[in-house]
């Protein structure tokens, strides 16, 4: 029978509590950082390899999606956009960091059946030209809520560094020979992104409390312990087209990539009265 991949990291992310709208603020305050690097170090210890199974992270992803007429897979539409916008020379820059050129999307990081748990990287990206940067996208859902929050993609993002971190060595020689990047022997950057309508909706939303203290002092933390940087970045202007019927997802904005935490210090308190209440709700609904 095959081993299976046991991680505190990748089962924290996925529980409930950790994705309730009215919870994850409160989870983010309590949670204990030791154990999360510690989490951190295990899983980057028992990492997928694929190298040792001869398994490569670049395939042949060319920039348009398998999506007939119809998908409702928008992050992945999202990612390629950005991907072959920066692949045909649109310059991004991630607040705080440097320059930003995203150069994969959907990079695999499972080795074997038995890696459970173990997704693909939204998009791989490099920092000032020499780190990696595992960017974790997210997007708000078309019906109106917020989708996934922002705690759960932040620690998903995490289990990834941790495996890509683990294997830095066979990620940049492959890098080096297919993008031309010297990428150093270092952790990489976490980068959770969204459009700036998905980090609005968190922010706006009641039952979401004062969320984004708690995960910025989280974050700081583990930066601190375990030397994994990060960052929450807004895509402004983040308008693209789908690629559908064999197209390539385009951008069609002029994005922009702007810190969450400048966005946090520009919202306004939420309303107290019911009327305030009420708009708000609809806004959301």
């Amino acid at each position: 029978m095959m081993a299976q991949l046991k991680s505190y990291l990748i089962d924290l992310y996925k529980e409930k509590r950790v994705n309730h709208l009215s919870g994850f603020s409160k989870v983010a305050q309590e949670i204990e950082v030791l154990r999360i690097v510690d989490g951190y170090v295990e899983l980057r210890q028992a990492a997928p390899k694929r190298h040792a199974r001869d398994k490569r992270y670049f395939g042949d992803r060319d920039g348009v999606t398998s999506s007939g007429g119809h998908s409702k897979r928008r992050e992945e539409h999202l990612a390629i956009a950005l991907v072959n916008a920066s692949r045909e020379g649109t310059s991004f820059t991630l607040p705080g960091a440097g320059p930003l050129e995203f150069i994969d999307y959907q990079t695999p990081l499972k080795a074997r059946r038995g890696d459970l748990g173990v997704g693909k990287i939204d998009i791989l990206g490099v920092t000032d030209g020499s780190t990696l940067s595992v960017i974790e996208l997210k997007i708000h859902p078309p019906d109106g809520s917020p989708g996934d929050t922002p705690l759960r993609a932040y620690l998903e993002c995490l289990a990834y560094c941790a495996i890509a971190d683990a294997n830095t060595l066979d990620i940049a020689k492959e890098v080096e020979g297919r993008f031309s990047y010297t990428v150093l022997e270092r952790p990489p950057i976490l980068v959770v992104m969204a459009p700036e309508e998905y980090w609005i909706r968190f922010f706006d939303h009641r039952r979401s409390g004062d969320w984004w203290p708690a995960i910025e002092r989280l974050a700081s933390q583990i930066h601190a312990f375990a030397n994994v940087e990060s960052h929450f970045v807004a895509i402004r202007d983040c308008k693209f087209d789908m690629g559908l019927d064999g197209n390539p997802p385009t951008l069609t904005g002029k994005p922009q990539l702007v810190s969450v935490r400048s966005l946090a210090a520009a919202q306004k308190p939420p309303p107290d009265d019911a009327k305030g209440l009420a708009a708000t709700r609809d806004q959301l609904t």
